[in-house]
């Protein structure tokens, strides 16, 4: 090979370096020394506040000092299908517990969820950080138990008491609501809600109750929950008192119905079943019945008077018990068995 062509190649070559040197980008020796920005982290959390068809997914980000968002990604598969509205954290280096709602959750399906976080650096968004999956089964459906409630005197206040069973009944909101005899209104709410305690206990106290009612307790969700109908009856208020006279075993039985009972007949039994004695509520007040009866006592033991009222707002209603006496050597005759 002759020495010409031999020195020609070598400069072409040494040209072509030079050239492929002159078009690469200039960097600057800080660009090379400069750390990575550091990317948040986010972990998936578990599920607090589970109602009937509503649920509260928690996580944890940390920003790691960039601009960070999140929103959690759920739905029946892992392929998810719905997300929560995105909400931004503090651009800090420590960690923040997050949590959304989600509602619209069916009984009986098991739904997966992650959480999901989003963030920029240098004003260019990067690539979203992904939290492991999870799974959150609705098995629990809420249901609500009611104890029956027998007559309340009127104008006596009482408690309504009740628990709510499922997943969820933990420090769940809960309403009470009412409807009056005849019960030709819709339900309305009557005081303020309630909270279950961890059992999913609750109690609503009534205070001067009036007429009979039917109640229900509602769950308050997106879609509301709501109990079995609980009908409590108002019952005339009885008083019985005694004056004894001179004759043992002759007294005056009398009292008052409250509200008035005009007419309304009035029995004195003893031993609950048995009717010994009648009379008829006669005119006292406005607001209330008197009665009065004098009667023979043939037997010693606790006696009670008992109103009886047509079907209506109020039902029937009975005194507390008196201790009477008979005058000594009374026997109560009783028929003869042939």
């Amino acid at each position: 090979m002759s020495p010409r062509k031999t020195v020609g190649r070598s400069t072409l070559g040494a040209f072509m370096l030079v050239m492929a040197a002159m078009s690469l980008p200039v960097v600057s020796p800080a660009a090379l020394t400069a750390p990575k920005p550091n990317k948040p982290r986010v972990s998936t959390g578990g599920v607090h506040r589970l109602g009937g068809s509503s649920a509260q997914l928690t996580g944890v980000v940390t920003p790691k000092g960039n601009p960070t968002s999140y929103y959690f990604q759920w739905g029946p598969t892992t392929a998810y299908g719905s997300q929560t509205p995105t909400a931004s954290v503090p651009s800090t280096g420590v960690k923040v517990k997050v949590g959304q709602t989600i509602t619209g959750l069916q009984q009986g399906i098991t739904y997966h969820y992650r959480i999901v976080g989003v963030y920029t650096v240098a004003g260019l968004s990067q690539p979203p950080v992904l939290g492991r999956d999870r799974v959150l089964a609705i098995t629990g459906q809420l249901k609500f138990e009611l104890p029956k409630i027998g007559p309340i005197p009127v104008g006596s206040p009482f408690i309504l008491s009740g628990a709510l069973t499922g997943t969820g009944r933990a420090n769940h909101p809960v309403q009470l609501e009412a409807s009056t005899y005849p019960y030709t209104e819709p339900f309305a709410i009557i005081g303020t809600p309630a909270v279950t305690n961890s059992l999913g206990r609750f109690a609503f106290r009534i205070a001067n109750f009036r007429t009979t009612t039917a109640f229900r307790v509602v769950a308050i969700e997106p879609r509301p929950i709501y109990s079995p109908s609980l009908t409590v009856s108002a019952a005339a208020r009885v008083t019985l008192h005694v004056h004894t006279s001179a004759v043992k075993g002759i007294v005056r039985l009398y009292g008052t119905v409250t509200p008035a009972a005009l007419g309304a007949r009035l029995i004195i039994q003893f031993r609950k079943p048995i009717k010994l004695f009648f009379t008829t509520v006669k005119k006292g007040g406005v607001t209330f019945s008197r009665f009065s009866v004098i009667v023979k006592v043939r037997e010693t033991g606790r006696y009670r008077a008992f109103v009886k009222l047509p079907r209506g707002p109020l039902v029937s209603g009975a005194s507390s018990t008196v201790v009477l006496h008979a005058a000594p050597g009374t026997v109560r005759k009783s028929k003869a068995k042939h």
